[in-house]
């Protein structure tokens, strides 16, 4: 699965086909059988091994990049001041600051 990324479009999560390489490495390291019986064609056989990978970066990263914006408010003296934030971190302050302010009039 590929993501657009600011840098250009990425991997965000592969999927690696692994035949049956690992379940044959361990079978012969183990000595323990991992063969699976077909019924319908009376036959042994090793299955084959498809590996999703997602990782925690990648996907911090994009959430972080999605959320990325760039905020043109006008300064006192009506200029434009271009800064950036992060539309998610600034939700997460205000729901931060919510639970605060109810836990300090409940305290009270």
């Amino acid at each position: 699965m590929n993501t657009n990324f600011p840098f250009g479009i990425q991997e965000l999560e592969g999927v690696a086909y692994r035949t049956d390489y690992d379940l044959r490495q361990h079978q012969a390291t183990s000595g323990k059988s991992l063969e699976y019986f077909d019924e319908e064609t009376k036959q042994k056989f090793i299955p084959h091994v498809v590996e999703p990978s997602a990782g925690v970066d990648r996907t911090v990263l994009a959430l972080i990049c999605e959320a990325y914006a760039e905020d043109t408010a006008p300064d006192e003296k009506g200029r434009k001041n271009p800064g950036s934030f992060c539309a998610f971190i600034r939700a997460w302050h205000r729901q931060v600051r919510g639970i605060s302010l109810l836990k300090i009039k409940n305290s009270s």
